[in-house]
């Protein structure tokens, strides 16, 4: 186990990693919503294999940089990363609530037929006998409380990793250097997941700067620092899963130090 724990907890944060995780996580998700998926407690959207994958993801990147406690399941898993401040409490609650009303589901639903399965039943008898086992008066309160723990469970997910946003590629502000920068080979020959990095950090720069008291001189530096690190994927990747390190890097610095006049 000593051999190979450096091989699974990386020494370093990596960032390009966990940009990984999260394009295979929005990936799955949009099989999903192509798939007939919705009434699978195991794979379908907030299901256990996402609070499964979601507590194992942060295992991976956070391990290396905080000791974390063997865990036997997803539950105990996510309490750890809770107790150790790597998992908001409340995430974690909606998350280890979620993962175990749905394994509850899960064996109810075996013992339907004694088989293995993750479906919701479309048989109204089935459906009535799995709601009375769960404890619930009716199908409908059953299905209510079991959409509603999905979507507790998506948004405590939200929180708890994989923030880089997704959005369709924002227009690039006016500026001469960005327009030179966007029409190079050295931005055409940028991997896809890089371009789409940098297009987000380069929105994130322009709304960042309306906020500051000297817009132009603030876009200024969001453009140095978009072309320093235009050929770094992990630096893209670090910016796009921090926004708050992108406003930290270029907002204005040049106040006065302590003992010497401003000017």
């Amino acid at each position: 186990m000593k051999i190979v724990q450096p091989f699974v907890f990386r020494k370093y944060l990596d960032y390009a990693t966990l940009g990984a995780m999260a394009a295979f996580t929005r990936e799955v998700r949009r099989e999903w919503r192509g798939a007939t998926l919705a009434e699978h407690v195991k794979l379908g959207p907030g299901g256990i294999r996402e609070i499964e994958f979601v507590a194992q993801a942060l295992q991976l990147v956070r391990a290396a940089r905080s000791a974390l406690d063997a865990a036997a399941n997803a539950r105990g898993l996510l309490a750890v990363l809770s107790k150790k401040n790597l998992l908001p409490e409340q995430a974690a609650r909606e998350l280890a609530d979620a993962y175990v009303f749905l394994r509850n589901v899960e064996h109810r639903l075996q013992y339907l037929d004694d088989a293995q399965r993750h479906d919701l039943p479309g048989d109204e008898e089935d459906r009535a006998r799995l709601a009375k086992m769960a404890g619930f008066a009716s199908w409908q309160a059953f299905s209510a409380r079991l959409q509603s723990v999905r979507d507790a469970g998506l948004r405590a997910i939200s929180r708890a990793c994989f923030a880089e946003r997704d959005p369709e590629a924002a227009p690039w502000p006016e500026h001469p250097r960005l327009d030179a920068l966007r029409s190079s080979q050295r931005y055409a020959a940028l991997p896809a997941d890089s371009r789409r990095r940098l297009d987000a950090l380069v929105a994130g720069a322009r709304e960042g700067s309306r906020a500051t008291a000297d817009p132009q001189a603030t876009l200024a530096r969001g453009v140095d620092l978009v072309e320093a690190i235009a050929s770094r994927a992990a630096y893209l990747a670090l910016l796009a899963e921090n926004p708050e390190a992108l406003e930290r890097v270029t907002a204005d610095h040049r106040r006065p130090r302590a003992g010497r006049p401003s000017s």
